[in-house]
């Protein structure tokens, strides 16, 4: 079993986790995006972080989402998006990207409230970075990004790198899960995994990119 979640704080303290830098929703577009960052403001790590969500038309009415998390019925309550970061350390933030199909919204999405929510870990958390990140842009005019995922301690399931894409306006443009190996692969100390992604879009002529090393199966 899973320890109890990380819960609002009833004395109007900072809460444990927090989402900022919430993208808009472009309403014009065939799918809704909403982007935005978690903090662990917490001195415990944070595991499964997530954003729940609720959309609004431009009268702040809620709208109902039908996928397939929701068993193709409208979902009333709070459509949620997995972070991609699975493992929060205390400080630590974790880009989370939730995308709907207009065409299974109950209208038009002017709107997003949003808030964080994790679990407690169970287990020892794995110490694992990303060295040796570099980027170049390639001769089709896109982002070549490459690294190393290394495992300096514990135990890690399914190594990855995550990999945040930061709009010209400081929100998240795209999010990248990269896993260089298997999601079966256990991972122990010293292991070493090279990773390369293409095909990440140019947006300036000095694009913010940040990265992350991960075990993307939360044990």
């Amino acid at each position: 079993m899973h320890a109890p979640a990380h819960a609002q704080p009833a004395d109007g303290s900072k809460p444990p986790l927090e989402i900022t830098n919430v993208s808009s929703v472009n309403a014009d577009v065939q799918f809704v995006r909403v982007t935005a960052e978690i903090h662990n403001r917490s001195d415990r790590w944070a595991c499964a972080p997530r954003m729940l969500l609720r959309l609004r038309d431009a009268q702040d009415q809620d709208l109902t989402v039908t996928s397939i998390a929701s068993g193709g019925r409208p979902n009333e309550r709070e459509e949620m998006a997995v972070a991609s970061r699975q493992w929060l350390p205390p400080g630590g933030m974790s880009p989370v990207e939730y995308v709907r199909d207009h065409k299974n919204i109950s209208g038009k999405a002017a709107k997003v409230a949003a808030r964080a929510g994790a679990r407690d870990c169970s287990g020892s958390p794995p110490d694992v970075k990303v060295e040796g990140f570099a980027t170049e842009t390639t001769s089709k005019g896109w982002i070549k990004a490459s690294g190393s995922i290394v495992v300096g301690g514990g135990t890690c399931r399914a190594p990855a790198a995550v990999i945040a894409v930061y709009a010209p306006d400081g929100t998240i443009h795209r999010v990248y899960t990269v896993n260089p190996v298997a999601t079966s692969t256990v991972a122990s100390a010293g292991q070493r995994f090279d990773f390369t992604r293409t095909s990440i879009p140019v947006l300036s002529d000095a694009p913010t990119i940040k990265v992350w090393g991960d075990c993307s199966a939360y044990q």
